[in-house]
């Protein structure tokens, strides 16, 4: 669970900062304007694939901690 914490605490201010730069930086807005930048940024922003990486991000920790067992 603190993974899952962690990770979605990160990737939360990764996109803050993404944000950031893209509407007060003048490097922003021509970055913003560039079409593979945007297709990026929207499958960042979009929650369904934000939640989807997410999940899948957390069950490969989880898969990685129950070797780490072994």
């Amino acid at each position: 669970m603190g993974y899952y914490l962690l990770l979605s605490g990160g990737l939360l201010t990764v996109i803050v900062i993404l944000l950031w730069l893209v509407r007060y930086s003048g490097f922003g807005l021509n970055l913003a304007l560039k079409p593979a930048t945007r297709y990026l940024l929207e499958q960042i922003l979009v929650p369904e694939n934000y939640l989807a990486s997410l999940h899948q991000t957390y069950e490969r920790l989880e898969r990685i901690e129950r070797h780490s067992h072994c």
